[in-house]
């Protein structure tokens, strides 16, 4: 009779151990896939197609070390919790929007690429590391209808993580 809550227990602390080690192997991979985006940005900064001083190269750079450090804490609940809290934050939405306006100038659109790349990693470590949400999510953006809407707010709610103060320097970046 006890030996049947024993091996529950024991079943239960062997899919916990085997989702940490999954988890670990994730969030490496997408380090070292952070790490990659990290090394294109500063090789387009070497062959002369972004100019270093430009303080968005300088965020995006350093805001990709930043979240390669903090990886491991991003999760899809902090993300959505970070694009809930900082809209009501004057000072970030007021560094978002100049930021929004520096990206959208024709000198820096390969800078807007590599955002864009930036958040596509955070978008798809957060995917990875949420299976259940990966299969739940994966029809409904198929769907058109809905999924339109939807993966609108779930690119809305990436940006918000790539300019969050946890994974990102865009507030001590900004120009004045």
């Amino acid at each position: 009779m006890i030996a049947i809550p024993i091996l529950l227990f024991l079943a239960v602390v062997i899919v916990d151990r085997l989702y940490r080690f999954t988890l670990n192997t994730i969030v490496r991979d997408h380090q070292f896939r952070l790490y990659r985006l990290r090394d294109e940005l500063r090789e387009a900064t070497m062959e002369g197609k972004i100019d270093p001083r430009n303080w968005v190269f300088q965020y995006l750079d350093s805001s990709i070390a930043k979240t390669i450090t903090v990886l491991d804490e991003i999760n899809l609940w902090r993300a959505l919790a970070g694009a809930l809290f900082y809209r009501r934050d004057e000072r970030f939405m007021e560094a978002q929007q100049h930021l929004e306006r520096e990206l959208a100038k024709p000198k820096n659109a390969l800078l807007a690429q590599f955002r864009n790349k930036y958040a596509l990693s955070i978008g798809g470590f957060i995917y990875d590391r949420h299976p259940c949400v990966k299969l739940l999510l994966s029809p409904i953006f198929k769907a058109q209808a809905v999924g339109g809407d939807l993966r609108a707010k779930w690119q809305e709610t990436l940006k918000y993580q790539t300019e969050a103060p946890e994974t990102s320097t865009l507030l001590d970046c900004k120009a004045a």
